[in-house]
């Protein structure tokens, strides 16, 4: 009689719960799951994680774009939102004759990714840099006294 150990369950276990909650399971789902930000077959998800920063004069947001290349991005303002946009490219790489391939995770296609600036943001002094797949997009506040409004004299 063999000896049982946990441990020769976990790799066909972990296989189980894969071929349950792998993509095609849950494709029906997805607009709900991401908040109807846009959805890429073949591997998962195509939505840039993003940091957003500030200090007393400065708004920052650096946003993760892997695999992506610079030409392949823009960065929009219209009034106080921000919108992100790119392409990754597929870049299925074929195998000798014969081969088979088993998983294919990565992601591919367009996004598109918006998010509201802070109303101190001054769209017209930005700088953006695209380095290694990071996008830093740093915005220059606004001056206070620009932001403080003024009285405005109610004519007869």
């Amino acid at each position: 009689m063999a000896e049982f150990s946990p441990k020769d369950i976990i790799p066909r276990t972990s296989n189980i719960i894969d071929s349950v909650f792998n993509d095609d399971f849950f494709s029906p789902f997805l607009p709900l799951t991401t908040l109807g930000m846009p959805v890429t077959r073949g591997g998962g998800n195509l939505i840039p994680r993003v940091d957003v920063s500030e200090t007393d004069k400065t708004v920052t947001v650096v946003a993760e774009l892997p695999g992506i290349k610079r030409e392949d991005v823009t960065v929009s303002v219209k009034g106080d939102v921000m919108t992100l946009r790119g392409q990754k490219k597929e870049m299925r790489e074929e195998g000798a004759p014969g081969t088979t391939f088993h998983r294919m995770e990565r992601s591919f296609g367009t996004f598109e990714r918006s998010m509201r600036l802070p109303k101190d943001v001054d769209p017209d002094k930005v700088n953006a840099k695209y380095t290694d797949g990071v996008l830093t997009v740093t915005f220059e506040k606004k001056d206070k006294k620009e932001m403080q409004g003024k009285m405005i004299t109610i004519g007869e």
